[in-house]
């Protein structure tokens, strides 16, 4: 048989001549009876270019918050999806451009509701923005956040003094300067396509009181364009934006070449809040209008809703229309559309439908697919997250669906159906939607139960953050971390969580988590059923914390802790009586380790507690860390009934069948 080949692999020919070289090892000899080379070729066909068509639906569809620079004009001011988006093999866009941003479609819009219609055009105003750059940090509004450096630079500095933007025409949100960088030198390089621009650097003085002591040399393309640069003598104050303009051209494909330096060795070091970059527009004028109109037929038909509309100095535009309160759809067949007469008339209308539901402020939820209405209370249909959830015979499926489509608030109530929700995410109410009611069926014998089906830490059924004045009501919760968690780093206030039965979760039913001064207030954890929420770690049926919370009327079971109760002011700090923590009339038995334990500024009283046993001999019924007060409870069947320490007041409890009545440590009394 014939000697196999060795394939030394794939090369690009750079000249006329190739040279291939085997070596040895010393002493070696290496025998090649032959080579063979083979040109690699396509067909060449207009199926190898694999650039987006002019007609493509990726041609500015790319995240708004990202850059889009460095795509030849016109570039549509939004990049391209795929691999050329932002760079200089991008397809161009159309010369005009109108883009509705919203709504764009599968929105759910209530009637007497007023929504804001957003927009951009691009070709149409004098001036195109190429960039927009905010150099302290994250992207704040269409200022993108910090990119393509340089000099080395540290983390942004920043302020929470208030910024004077009054010396500056269209400056940037006063949020963008307080952001900013200070090095001795600050460099960027932005690969723009060649062309003539305009290049506005924002600054101000942070924190200097004299003119001459922050000096600031600039310079473009390797060439001074501003020397001895002084913010606080510009502004006249520290505290006062000022803006830098300045002319450059790119060629060659080198981009525009940034650097602020300070001036000399006894300067402050240079400081910049943000770069802003602008062009010409060929085809654009000074004062563009458009028009507004709305359909509710699909596109069949259109009514103007606003016209003679002005945009900003780059063409973004927004006009908040009121929803007349008899416009209504029979499923999603809105669409809006803008449009202007400059130049090559562009225009644009919502990519798809959305919904415009009727006003009021109840809502629906069934199961999907619920081919038996005899158990519901609330809906005639099976649930749908395409309907509106609008009336009892439109349900949709998902309460966090829902909550993303609207915002609620007071006064609005949603109803959840009898059925099993499998819930693949936390449903997390924020302050969008800050005092809404969610209630599960009050007939007997019916029940909603949310599963969230994942007891990985983090995983809760119900999230809150920022959730002042929600009540979550008459449902099952299961299958989490956590049944109902307080997000620790916003205050949830007057949250009533009320008639629930939690069960089933990792480490905790309900769980309020901070315990410092700024822990959630007012609270109401009334006449639920907690049980069986121990599987992890520490767990327990309710932990409850803040001013004035009220935990009472539950009953508490199967844990291994019950009920875990504090509200600490400050370091052992005393709060005034009101602002007690109050846990009463509450039932808590059969569990491990302590059925109710408080800590600091927390009335234990008016409960039944018994049958805490089984850790060891060291299970307590009543438990006391710190100063509180223990009165008029019934404990019984425990290895410890009262268990206090710490400047704790225990009276007028009854206490029998315990291993040991009342066991004081400490100061408790």
């Amino acid at each position: 048989a014939a000697p196999s080949g060795l394939n030394l692999g794939v090369f690009t020919a750079s000249s006329d001549t190739i040279t291939v070289t085997l070596a040895g090892l010393p002493g070696e000899t290496i025998v090649a009876g032959a080579m063979t080379l083979v040109a690699v070729a396509g067909d060449a066909g207009g199926d190898d270019d694999f650039h987006l068509l002019a007609s493509s639906p990726a041609i500015d569809r790319a995240d708004p918050s990202t850059y889009y620079f460095a795509e030849p004009a016109p570039n549509g001011g939004r990049a391209n999806l795929g691999a050329d988006g932002n760079t200089r093999q991008a397809t161009t866009s159309a010369a005009q451009q109108v883009q509705v941003l919203s709504p764009n479609g599968g929105q759910k819009l209530e009637a007497g509701s007023t929504v804001p219609i957003l927009w951009t055009s691009q070709g149409v105003t004098a001036q195109r923005a190429v960039l927009r750059m905010n150099v302290g940090g994250e992207a704040i509004g269409d200022w993108l956040d910090d990119a393509y450096r340089t000099a080395r630079q540290s983390s942004a500095a920043s302020t929470e003094d208030a910024i004077d933007t009054s010396g500056v025409t269209a400056a940037p949100p006063a949020t963008v300067y307080q952001q900013y960088q200070e090095e001795p030198t600050i460099g960027y390089h932005l690969p723009v396509a060649d062309g003539v621009y305009n290049v506005r650097l924002h600054l101000f003085e942070p924190w200097l009181t004299e003119a001459g002591q922050r000096l600031i040399d600039v310079s473009l393309q390797g060439a001074l364009v501003g020397d001895d640069v002084d913010p606080f003598a510009i502004a006249g104050k520290a505290g006062k934006a000022i803006s830098l303009n300045y002319e450059v051209t790119a060629t060659g494909g080198q981009g525009i070449v940034l650097s602020m330096a300070r001036a000399n060795e006894n300067s402050f070091n240079a400081v910049l809040s943000a770069i802003e970059v602008s062009a010409v527009n060929p085809l654009g004028v000074a004062d563009p209008r458009f028009v507004i109109e709305a359909s509710l037929d699909n596109g069949s038909t259109w009514t103007d809703i606003a016209t003679n509309q002005a945009v900003d100095l780059y063409g973004a535009g927004q006009f908040d229309w009121t929803i007349p309160a008899d416009m209504q759809t029979d499923g999603s067949s809105a669409l809006v559309r803008v449009s202007t007469d400059i130049g090559l008339a562009p225009r644009d209308e919502s990519d798809t439908a959305f919904l415009i539901a009727a006003a009021g402020d109840n809502y629906y939820v069934n199961i999907a697919g619920d081919s038996d209405l005899s158990d519901n209370q609330y809906t005639t249909a099976a649930g749908d997250d395409a309907q509106s959830g609008k009336s009892p015979d439109r349900p949709m499926a998902s309460l966090a669906a829902l909550l993303d489509a609207y915002d609620l608030g007071p006064g609005d109530v949603v109803h959840i159906d009898t059925g099993v929700y499998q819930t693949p995410r936390n449903i997390v109410i924020t302050a969008n939607d800050a005092g809404v009611t969610i209630q599960g069926p009050t007939d007997d014998g019916k029940t909603a139960t949310f599963d969230r089906g994942n007891t990985s830490n983090g995983s809760y059924v119900f999230e809150l953050s920022d959730a002042d004045g929600v009540t979550i009501s008459h449902l099952s919760i299961t299958g989490g971390e956590v049944g109902i968690f307080f997000e620790d780093a916003t205050t949830s206030d007057q949250v009533t969580i009320a008639n629930n039965i939690v069960f089933g979760n990792n480490s905790g039913g309900i769980d309020m988590g901070a315990a410092g001064e700024a822990a959630h207030a007012d609270a109401r954890i009334i006449d639920n059923t907690v049980h069986d929420n121990a599987a992890g770690t520490f767990a327990f049926g309710i932990r409850a914390r803040g001013p004035r919370t009220i935990v009472s009327g539950n009953t508490i079971h199967n844990e291994e802790i019950g009920i875990d109760a504090m509200y600490r002011l400050g370091f052992f700090e005393a709060a005034p009586p009101a602002d007690w923590l109050r846990v009463e009339d509450n039932q808590v038995f059969d569990n491990l380790e302590v059925g109710i334990r408080l800590q600091e500024n927390v009335l234990v009283t008016n409960n039944v507690v018994h049958g805490q046993r089984g850790y060891g001999g060291g299970s307590r019924g009543i438990s006391s860390f710190s100063a509180g007060t223990i009165a008029n409870n019934q404990v019984y069947d425990n290895d410890f009934g009262v268990f206090a320490e710490s400047d704790t007041l225990v009276e007028n409890n009854e206490l029998f069948m315990n291993a040991v009545g009342v066991y004081l440590d400490r100061e408790g009394q």
